[in-house]
């Protein structure tokens, strides 16, 4: 009974994990696959035609076997900023944003919308209820200013942060806002590693995934997840093989508080399908211990010679009632 609970109590909790599961939100008739590519700091700035040609390849790649025209797809970076208004000045964490981003990171906005990637002014920015209070003293402040030096920024939302040590060990504990990349890329810094996002057709286990990994073949410092896939037992499996190596950060990676986050959920999973596994090993035991007793008891032995009498009175039935051919 424990273990079923445990093993319903997991899923629900992995279906609930929105940043993993946009590939089920996104088309629910035909299989899909979510995937993270992310680069080590050593693999320097990416630019908009870098990602295009990305996309062009792996549109190119799927139309060989489909008539997509089209996948969505995210990119982002972690940084910082700092923002002022009327002699008001806060310094806060960042994420440069582009294309479909809030589709598979739908933050929870208490005001406002969401930055449009079709925006050709680049100029909008979200807002947590901290920057707010800190720069106005108000929450509600959509369609006000707020400034980068000399540019302007126009915020188009106000957002809550996830709360919890979790979200805050993620990256969340300090103040944060939304901008274009382009914005944080001329206003402020990059900190963080280039994290690229995309939902694939997947009519065959793995057909995303080797879509992405054959683009980056014969790199081994470009890491690609399979979100999908992410808390399956067999991926898991592997992570409680690399416990304690997984912190091991060689080649410089600097995650966004989304893939913290989705990381440490592996982790607490992995702990939880060990103890499935045991708590299964234990169940197995005392079940094979009390079939060996059972089978070594009188019971038994006095089960097994009734039925030896039933079946020589049945066969003795049989003969009697029943032609000899």
């Amino acid at each position: 009974m424990l273990l079923l609970v445990i093993i319903i109590i997991t899923s629900i909790k992995q279906n609930s994990l929105y940043d993993q599961t946009f590939a089920d939100r996104w088309s629910a008739d035909e299989p899909m696959s979510q995937l993270t590519v992310i680069y080590p700091l050593a693999a320097g700035e990416k630019d908009d035609f870098y990602f295009m040609g990305l996309k062009h390849d792996i549109l190119s790649k799927l139309s060989e076997n489909s008539d997509i025209e089209d996948y969505p797809d995210a990119v982002s970076i972690k940084g910082s900023i700092g923002l002022s208004r009327n002699g008001s000045q806060v310094n806060v964490t960042a994420y440069g944003v582009d294309r479909d981003f809030f589709l598979f990171h739908p933050v929870s906005l208490q005001y406002g919308s969401y930055l449009d990637s079709d925006d050709l002014m680049k100029d909008g920015i979200i807002i947590d209820k901290d920057i707010a209070w800190s720069l106005f003293g108000a929450f509600d402040v959509v369609g006000m200013e707020v400034y980068v030096g000399d540019t302007s920024l126009l915020v188009k939302g106000v957002m809550d942060k996830p709360e919890g040590r979790l979200a805050e060990e993620a990256g969340l504990k300090d103040s944060t806002c939304f901008v274009s990349i382009g914005t944080l890329k001329n206003m402020g810094v990059e900190a963080g590693s280039y994290i690229y996002e995309a939902v694939l057709p997947n009519p065959v286990d793995g057909y995303g995934l080797k879509l992405m990994t054959d683009h980056y073949s014969g790199d081994d410092t470009i890491r690609i997840v399979e979100n999908s896939e992410r808390y399956s037992d067999s991926n898991l499996r592997k992570v409680i093989g690399d416990f304690g190596l997984r912190s091991m950060n060689g080649n410089g990676y600097v995650y966004p508080y989304f893939e913290n986050v989705a990381r440490a959920w592996e982790d607490y999973f992995a702990i939880i399908l060990l103890v499935r596994y045991i708590l299964t090993g234990i169940i197995l035991i005392v079940v094979g211990i009390t079939l060996y007793d059972f089978i070594k008891s009188d019971i038994y032995k006095t089960l097994r010679k009734k039925r030896s009498i039933l079946w020589e009175r049945l066969k003795e039935s049989l003969q009697q009632h029943l032609p000899v051919l």
